[in-house]
Order: structure tokens, then sequence, then C-alpha cells
């Protein structure tokens, strides 16, 4: 392979690759490699490839042609891949093809493929394998480092893990989580809650909405209720910590003001306990 430098109109040097068509034709149509493969073993790019090969007339084979032709049968390529526990890339290896060739194949055929956790099982087994690419498998619940009892906290809200024979399993989420409030209130009435149903925490030892309100799950802090009347009540105890924080804050700022004054009046001695200077 050889390269002619040239310079553009903008006497910018540039380079063209120049295969000659003997050897396009020998890698190509007598060893049948891929535009691809012709390129990382020249050195250059898979298009310089394809457009040599257009200029010198040389047809282009067709992607499933390039890469899915394949002489084998159902029965052989199933005794390989399950019977002799052959991977894809095994077989890939024996026919000389692409593994993705051997996929396709697969499917075609409708050949079952393994799951990844039996593709890393076998490779383990029979020694070919990369522990870099193996799949860690990450213990989950009780087996897990990080398990505190299946009990979790979020924004305040307390969580609670059921196990699937638990009554109130259908209560939790995906996960199998529910919130302790509403297990509490489902376990006080002995039924499911519905989804419409509310456990509103009523505030009884700290504000509505703090994050110390969401997790006093005490059955004396809890209320069953609707979406509506949760909204409402919600609004009430909002509007009323507002009213009672503007009456204090007033009467603190009004005592302020009341004790500024008499510290001027004892600094001038003007208070109204005291005599006015003679003039």
């Amino acid at each position: 392979m050889t390269y002619t430098v040239y310079y553009d109109t903008l006497n910018i040097m540039r380079k063209i690759v120049v295969i000659p068509k003997a050897q396009l034709e020998q890698l190509y149509l007598e060893q049948r490699l891929s535009s691809v493969k012709i390129g990382k073993q020249l050195n250059c790019s898979n298009p310089t490839v394809l457009k040599l090969l257009k200029n010198y007339g040389i047809r282009i084979r067709p992607l499933p042609e390039a890469q899915r032709k394949l002489d084998v049968d159902h029965d052989t390529l199933y005794k390989m891949y399950w019977g002799d526990s052959m991977s894809a890339s095994q077989i890939a290896a024996v026919y000389s093809v692409d593994a993705n060739t051997i996929l396709h194949y697969l499917k075609v055929f409708d050949i079952p493929r393994r799951t990844r956790g039996e593709g890393h099982q076998l490779a383990i087994t029979t020694g070919h394998y990369n522990p870099s690419e193996v799949v860690r498998i990450v213990p989950k619940g009780e087996k897990s480092a990080n398990w505190k009892g299946g009990r979790t906290e979020s924004k305040g809200y307390i969580s609670i893990k059921l196990q699937p024979d638990n009554f109130f399993y259908p209560m939790a989420n995906s996960n199998g989580y529910i919130r302790e409030h509403r297990l509490v209130i489902a376990t006080q009435i002995g039924r499911l809650l519905h989804p419409w149903e509310i456990v509103h925490h009523r505030g009884t030892k700290y504000p509505v909405g703090s994050m110390q309100n969401r997790g006093d799950n005490r059955l004396a802090n809890l209320e069953l209720t609707i979406r509506g009347d949760h909204i409402r009540e919600h609004d009430k105890g909002y509007k009323d910590g507002y009213s009672k924080g503007y009456s204090n804050g007033k009467a603190k700022k009004i005592q302020e003001l009341e004790d500024k004054i008499k510290e001027l009046e004892a600094i001038l001695g003007t208070g109204s306990d005291s005599n006015p200077r003679p003039g």
C-alpha cells in the first residue's frame, strides 16, 4: 500500500491511499475478508476500502452475504452450541466467521441462546473467561451487607420490608416495602387500605409537615382519612402554624421595643417614675 501526497486549492497537504487492484482482489475476493478487516490490516478506514473497491469495479458483497453466509445445518449448530458446550466465538473460529454470524444463525434456526449467567458459568467451567468481564452478583435483601433489618427512612418517612406471605403484602411496592404509618393503621383496623385512603400524621408531638412528625408513627398520632380531608388538615395545620408564628413574632417584637424604651428612659432619666428636671 502506498500514499500519494498532494496539496489542495487551500495549500493543505492531503494524502490518498493507493492499494493495488491485485492485492485488493486477493484480500476481498479470494480470502473473502470484509472491508473492515482489510482496513484494519492495511491501516486505513473502511470507507476508503469500499471506495477503492468501487473505483476498481470490484463487486461489493451485500451485508447479509458478507456477514451471514454459512454452510451449516440446524442439527450441527445445535450440537456444537448445546451438546459440545461451545460458545458463539468458538463456533465462529471453526467456520472463520464473525461471532455475530453464529448468533444470527441461532436465531434463524430458532435455537435458544444461553442466558448471560449460563454463558459466564460455561466460561468459568471451561476456563475461557476474563475475570474483569464476569458480572458480579450483588447480594440483596437479608444477604446484603447494607441490610438494616428491613427498615429504611426517606425524607422522614419510615418504610418496612414485608415478606410475600404477609397478609398486608399487597399494599407494598414492587420492592416489598410499605410505609410504616400505613401498616400501623392497617394492622389496627385489620384490613388492607384502599389506594385513596390516606394516613394523616396529626402532629400531636411535632409540627405538621416536619421531618420528626413524619416519623412519629404512634397510633395516637395517626388518623385515617381520604385525600380531600387530608389536604384540608394539612392546610389547617400550616395556617395555624403561620398564625401562631406571626402572633409570637409580633409579641416578641413588642417586648423588644418596650425593653429598648426602658433602656433609653433610664439613660435619659425621663422614666415615668422619675421626677422632671428643673428648668
